[in-house]
């Protein structure tokens, strides 16, 4: 876990994900010791986690950390990867805290990716800002709190705020 110091997030604390450190110790880890446990991820987040690529459609083969598990794989061929897909559809950030410990602290992995904000933007708009960063510290304090996990917060994908015709209007 690295720790950066104080950031200018309302007082909260930044935390460095450039170094990464747990998640490439145990890569090396499992390169030299075949028996030792996979490396693990756990992707946190909502319907785009979850592999929701369209209305009732989970296509899990083409999710964010499907992909990346399979470059990390071509990248380190002698490191298993397990991935744990902890998207839930129609979640935000603050409805998810409930589940941190069912969905990830339990399992202590070696690597949190965390993405939240589509919901948080169509349920609260920008008035829930507040609640969404205060959700996203809560979650890393704790993340780091139970575990030796490092984190990575990805950054929400964006959000339509016009009409257009290439989208579904349930999508």
């Amino acid at each position: 876990r690295s720790k950066s110091g104080q950031g200018s997030n309302g007082g909260g604390r930044w935390y460095s994900v450039s170094a990464l450190r747990r998640f490439h110790t145990r890569i090396a880890e499992k390169a030299r010791d075949v028996s030792a446990s996979p490396v693990l991820i756990v992707a946190f987040g909502d319907s785009v986690t979850q592999g929701y690529t369209r209305a009732n459609t989970i296509e899990p083969i083409y999710v964010y950390h499907q992909r990346l598990k399979e470059q990390l794989e071509i990248r380190y061929p002698l490191t298993t990867f397990s991935v744990i897909n902890a998207g839930v559809a129609g979640f935000t950030a603050e409805g998810s805290l409930a589940r941190l410990n069912r969905d990830v602290t339990r399992y202590q992995p070696d690597l949190v990716l965390i993405a939240f904000g589509l919901n948080d933007a169509v349920v609260l708009g920008q008035q829930g800002l507040e609640h969404f960063q205060k959700a996203l510290q809560t979650m890393i304090d704790t993340i780091h709190a139970e575990t030796k996990s490092d984190i990575i917060l990805l950054t929400p994908n964006f959000m339509v705020t016009a009409d257009n015709t290439n989208i579904h209007p349930t999508e």
